[in-house]
């Protein structure tokens, strides 16, 4: 005696296949308080993009400290404030020339930390609002690197500090790159002799003037013996295009 169960168990089959599926307890959860979620994605967004705004100076800084470590002139060049690209010529060859002349030896950034923004010493309607930021960086000679000054030259310490200015341009936050290497020749070779070497070298290179915070600027010009700099002596780069 034969029975045939197929159509049986194609019906339990098909009966099972038709009931739906109860929701997973994350979905009950999610459906019941989508408000909380919504509000929680929202603060989580909002506070990654704030963060990223407020770290920028310093990623600028940090950037700019590292390639000073790998003595990268075309990162130190890409990261400079538009200001001394356009308006006063600085280029990569320049950049290369200071990095070969003030620093001689391979340093390590070992410390970066943040100083309070100064207060203009002009009139505020005439500087403008205030959008930079210093940072002091602390300078390690790396273990046996091998010192390079020229015969009539000091050299850097194995250990010294300098100010790294960043400035909000149109690009974002950019690193001021010509008063750095100034601040280093004078940490060098001393004042006024490092100036004089750095406007020595600007005008080899074509650099038109010194850059401060505000993206004005010193005009090579005035960088000659006995004359001292004032801020009205700034000249306030001309817009391109």
């Amino acid at each position: 005696m034969r029975y045939d169960v197929s159509t049986k168990d194609e019906g339990l089959t098909r009966s099972r296949r038709a009931q739906p599926r109860p929701p997973s307890r994350l979905g009950v959860w999610l459906a019941r308080r989508w408000r909380l979620v919504t509000v929680l994605l929202l603060l989580g967004g909002g506070g990654l993009v704030g963060y990223l705004r407020w770290s920028a100076p310093y990623r600028a800084a940090l950037r700019f400290a590292q390639a000073v470590e790998r003595r990268d002139a075309r990162a130190l060049y890409r990261g400079s404030d538009p200001v001394e690209r356009h308006s006063l010529k600085l280029t990569e060859a320049g950049v290369q020339r200071y990095l070969h002349a003030f620093l001689d030896g391979d340093y390590q950034a070992v410390r970066l930390e943040f100083r309070p923004e100064p207060q203009p010493t002009g009139p505020r309607d005439w500087i403008g609002p205030i959008t930079w930021q210093q940072w002091k960086v602390t300078w390690q000679r790396r273990p046996g690197s091998p010192r390079r000054p020229a015969a009539d030259e000091r050299p850097l310490p194995d250990r010294f500090e300098t100010s790294i200015t960043v400035r909000r341009s149109e690009e974002g936050w950019r690193v001021l790159t010509s008063p750095f290497f100034a601040a280093v020749a004078e940490r060098r070779l001393g004042r006024p002799g490092g100036i004089r070497a750095w406007a020595r070298i600007a005008r080899e290179v074509g650099l038109k003037g010194l850059v401060q915070d505000q993206g004005w600027y010193y005009p090579i010009e005035l960088f000659q013996p006995g004359n001292r700099l004032t801020i009205r002596d700034l000249v306030r780069p001309k817009q391109e295009g």
